[in-house]
This record gives C-alpha cells, structure tokens and sequence, in this order.
C-alpha cells in the first residue's frame, strides 16, 4: 500500500505555478496611459478605441475593469430618482 509522503507534496507545491495569465496582464504596460486618460476624462469606450488602434486590442470592460480593480476606482451607482419609482404601470399591468 502507497504512504502519503508530505515532502513530496510540500516539494510540488513549492514548485507549483498557475497556467493561469495573471489579470490584466496586457494592459498594466499601459497603466500610466490609461490614469492619465481617465484624469482627462475620457471614457471606457474611448480608451478601449484607442489602444486598440494602437496595437492593444481590449474592450470597454476590460478597461473599466482595470481602471477599478487596478487603479481604485470606485464605481458609480445610479440611483432610482422618484421619477423611476412612480412611473405609472403599462396596460398590462391593468388587466
């Protein structure tokens, strides 16, 4: 019968390294870039455009992922304004 030889598995798992990519990992070249567009305002969808005109194709959120997870952005709630919450029920909702 077969023992459990933990130096074995402590060894393995030393040497262990994700196959995974780690997040991100494309656009943290562009990390400088991507804070100073955003300090000018510009958008998810533009920044998207311009890096991938400019040989890093992602996605709008891709960067809006990045701009919170990497440069701390907190994201925006929008709020239900009285508006939304009394707006008067379709017909169906009559019957």
């Amino acid at each position: 019968m077969n023992s459990f030889d933990t130096t074995q598995l402590r060894k393995a798992v030393q040497s262990f390294s994700s196959k995974r990519p780690t997040k991100f990992q494309e656009l943290l070249p562009a990390k400088d870039l991507i804070e100073e567009l955003r300090q000018k305002q510009a958008s998810f969808t533009a920044i998207a455009e311009l890096l991938t005109q400019h040989g890093l194709p992602t996605s709008k959120t891709a960067i809006a992922g990045f701009c919170h997870e990497i440069l701390g952005e907190v994201r925006k709630r929008r709020r239900r304004t009285r508006k939304d919450l009394n707006t008067p029920p379709t017909q169906d909702q009559n019957l």
